[in-house]
């Protein structure tokens, strides 16, 4: 009956070993599955944060672009309107000369 009464304990003892492996184990994935999803969420989060900075690096570069664009204009129509005033100048010089 002893002997009996061991095994049982024994078996009951080595149930218990692997239910609570089980669970730690268990466990264990559930923490690196939390991780992995953390971890893929920082790395999409940093993948819309840099294409942010790309896209406002972009706004900067096209609106200095641009500005450039206009400042080059602008300063081609003054020269164009000195001309303009200069020939016109020539023009009235010649006709009351």
């Amino acid at each position: 009956m002893n002997a009996g009464k061991k095994i049982v304990a024994t078996l009951g003892a080595a149930v218990l070993l692997s239910t609570t492996s089980l669970a730690i184990a268990a466990d264990m994935d559930k923490t690196a599955e939390m991780k992995k999803a953390d971890m893929m969420h920082k790395a999409d989060d940093m993948k819309k944060e840099g294409m942010m900075h790309k896209a406002d690096d972009m706004k900067k570069d096209d609106m200095m672009h641009k500005a450039d664009d206009m400042k080059k204009d602008d300063m081609m129509h003054k020269a164009d309107d000195m001309k303009k005033t200069d020939m016109m100048g020539e023009a009235k010089k010649k006709m009351e000369g």
